[in-house]
Formats: structure tokens, sequence, C-alpha cells
């Protein structure tokens, strides 16, 4: 009986031992953890009184997060928050500070910025706390995260005087709950810019449609002879219509790139991994790559369709052949007209002109329009390699002409969907912004 008690007592000693080392791991090791990973930083917070307010009691400071031993600026994201409190311990609510380079383009990583705002004047601290930073993806995602306490990794405070009586309406009230720093700043500026860029691009493509009408033998049927001739005539309008529109295409998505964008448009490897972990990040500058991409390759196959259409005017607009280039049209033409089964890529207007130049009725015009050479054989013999120059030259267009055609084809259903993912993914960037705002600071 003693042993098999002794033997009882040692197996619920072991089960003892083992349960609290279990829960050491579980609390005290993983608390050594966390502070192990605590990033050595520390906060400085500042007034901006560079930054125009409507009341003395609207105040806006910057809290800039740097290592503690550098004193260099701390570019990874942080939750940073300001707390003002006055003489008698008085705590206000919560105002958020937001990343001023999601908004300042020339601001650096590491600095955040925000209105707050003070209930009276008199003498206040302002509290500055910086978090562990949690994505609003990961709390839309976890419920958990939401409700967890937070990670506090540094806290700072600024003594300030404010001047001022009492404010009727504090804090989110004031602005309807939201620092109007953390908004997209309304501006005509960008605004028209975007205008004038939807215009131009619709301008851009018009033209582009115009001009592969003009370059192939079956659009120039589908605008009939009258509409090819008004075009012929002005070929040279359209041209640089097109360049200039071009330019203007180009140099407002230049101007869209750095100001109409959610976030700053990263140029090396370091910023686009970092863009990458926002909200929406990757997707919309892969978006933002492709139509980049897609517009460039665009504007490259224009060039051999340009080609085309001066070719296809100039032949048009050329002089009444001789009876010699009629009859190599008529040779020329034969061999591809074979009843009702026409390839689009062959000019049927040429070929049917020969053929009735090669009648009687045709031939008796021709004659009194242009006097008959009795020339020398020579001058027909150049004739005859004029036209067959001609109809070459219009046959090795035809493979050209079809890529061209296939890509600008297939860019235009690209282009529309890359922007509808783009105007999609910037309203989703910002509706999390605001929601991170409004749940963070509550």
């Amino acid at each position: 009986m003693f042993q098999i008690a002794a033997r009882r007592a040692g197996t619920a000693g072991a089960l003892v031992l083992l349960l609290g080392s279990t829960v050491f791991l579980a609390f005290g090791g993983g608390t050594a953890r966390a502070q192990e990973q605590a990033p050595n930083i520390k906060a400085i917070v500042a007034l901006a009184p560079e930054e125009k307010t409507d009341s003395t009691l609207q105040l806006y400071f910057k809290v800039s997060v740097v290592d503690a031993t550098t004193g260099q600026l701390r570019p990874e994201r942080y939750e940073v928050y300001v707390t003002p409190q006055d003489e008698k311990g008085l705590q206000q609510e919560i105002f958020t500070m937001l990343p001023r380079d999601a908004t300042y383009h020339d601001e650096p990583a590491g600095v955040y910025g925000g209105l707050v705002y003070f209930a009276h004047g008199g003498h206040w601290k302002v509290n500055a706390t910086v978090n562990k930073y949690i994505s609003a993806l990961d709390k839309i995602q976890d419920k958990k995260l939401r409700t967890a306490p937070p990670v506090t990794y540094t806290r700072s405070t600024l003594e300030i005087d404010v001047v001022g009586n009492a404010l009727a309406s504090v804090g989110r009230e004031a602005f309807f709950g939201k620092d109007p720093r953390s908004r997209p700043a309304w501006s005509a500026i960008p605004i028209g810019m975007l205008w004038i860029h939807s215009l131009s691009a619709s301008a851009w493509g018009a033209i582009v449609a115009i001009f592969m009408l003009l370059a192939i033998p079956f659009g120039r049927g589908l605008l009939s002879d009258r509409g090819c001739n008004f075009f012929d005539q002005r070929l040279g309008l359209l041209m640089r219509s097109y360049w200039w529109i071009t330019a203007l295409v180009v140099g407002t998505g230049v101007y869209n790139l750095f100001k109409n964008v959610v976030y700053r448009t990263p140029f090396t490897p370091d910023k686009a991994s970092q863009i990458f972990r926002l909200p929406y990040g990757k997707p919309y500058f892969l978006a933002l790559f492709v139509k980049l991409v897609m517009y460039a390759l665009m504007i490259g196959m224009v060039f051999p369709v340009v080609r085309e259409v001066k070719r296809r005017a100039d032949l048009m607009g050329g002089a009444q052949p001789e009876p010699a280039v009629a009859a190599a049209a008529v040779a020329a033409g034969s061999r591809s007209n074979g009843g009702d089964d026409h390839d689009p890529w062959v000019s049927r207007p040429a070929a049917s002109l020969a053929t009735a130049m090669a009648t009687e009725e045709g031939a008796g015009a021709l004659a009194t329009m242009a006097p008959v050479d009795s020339a020398p054989r020579s001058a027909e013999g150049r004739s005859d390699g004029e036209a067959d120059r001609r109809f070459v030259g219009e046959e090795k267009a035809g493979l050209t002409m079809k890529a061209a055609l296939a890509v600008l084809l297939v860019g235009v259903p690209v282009l529309f969907l890359c922007v509808t993912i783009l105007k999609d993914l910037h309203n989703l960037a910002e509706t999390i912004r605001y929601w991170t705002y409004w749940t963070s600071g509550s």
C-alpha cells in the first residue's frame, strides 16, 4: 500500500511540474519573446505652426517615430495616437495621427500628423502613443484583433499653452469625425487633369479607329468613297491632331501618376515592397503597370498603321494611269478575282478599277483623258514594274496590318478593364482608410 501511494504521489508531482512548465512557456516565454521583438524606438511630438487652421483651439501636430539609438526616422508603419490632457488631468478623446507620406509626397516615411481639438484655452499636455500596426484587412478578417488590447511600443508628452475660449463642439463632431488632412484633398486641378486625360484618351481612340479603317480595304469600304476622300485630303491634319493628343494623354498621365493615385507610386523594389503591404496596394499598381505597358505597345502599333494609310492615300490620290498600267493592273487583279470570295486585305476597288479600264468603254474614256503614247517599250516596262511593285507591297503589308489590328483590338478592352480595376481599388482603399480612422480612435 505504501509503495502504491508513493507511486501515485510521484505521478501527481510530475503532472503538476509539467503543467507549471506549460503555463510558464505560454505566458512568461511569450512575454519574453514579445519584449525581444519590440523595436527600440521613441516618439517626438512637435507642433506644426506652418499648417494653418480655422481656430486657435485647432492645432496641427506632427509625431516623428525615430530610432532610439541613431535618431533616424523609422519607415515601418505604426499606429500613432494623440490625447490632449488639461490642467485638471482630464483627458479628451483620442486623435489618430496618419502617415504624412501617404498624402504629402515630399514627406519622409516615419512622420505622422493630424489635427487636435482643445476644449478651452490653458496649459495642456499632448500625450502621444505609438502602438503596433495591425492592418485593416486583418481586423476585418479576425474579430479578435478588433477587441484585443493594443501593443504599445513607446509614449511621449509635449506641454503647450493654448489660447482661446471654450469650444462648442470638440473632437470628431467638429468635422463630422474626420480629420480634413486624412481625406483626399479636394482641388480643381487634379479633377481637371483627370477630365482632360479622359477626353484626350477618347479622342486618341477615335483617331486610331479612323486610321485603322483607312489602312485596310474592308474599312475603306465601310467609309465609302466619299468618306475615304474626305479623310485622305485631310490626312496631314489627322496626323498632327494624333501626335498632339498623344502628347496630351502622356502628359496628363504623368501628372496623374504622381498626384492622382491612392498611394505614392513606387519606382524602386524597396518602395514597391512597402506599398504592396498596404490595403489593395499590390493589385492597384499591377493594374496600373499593365495599363501603361499596353498603352505604350498600342502607340508602337500605330506606326505601321499610319505608314499603310499614307501608302494607300498616295495610291488612291495619284495621277491617272496609262493604258499600259491599266493592262498590268488587269493582269495582277485577275489572279485574286475569283468571284464573290474576296480577301478583305486585298484592295478590291483597285482590281475593279483595272477591270473597268480593260473594257472598251473604260479604254475609250481613258484614251480621251490621256493620249496613248506609242513610245518605246522601256517606258511601258517601267510602268509595268511600278504597278507590280504596288501590288506586291500591298500583299506584304497585309501581315503587318493584321498584327497591328490584333494588338489594337485586344488593347482596348484591356485598357478598359485596368481603368475599372484602378477606380474600384482606389475606392476600396479609401474606404478602409476611413474605416480604420473611425474604429481606431473610438
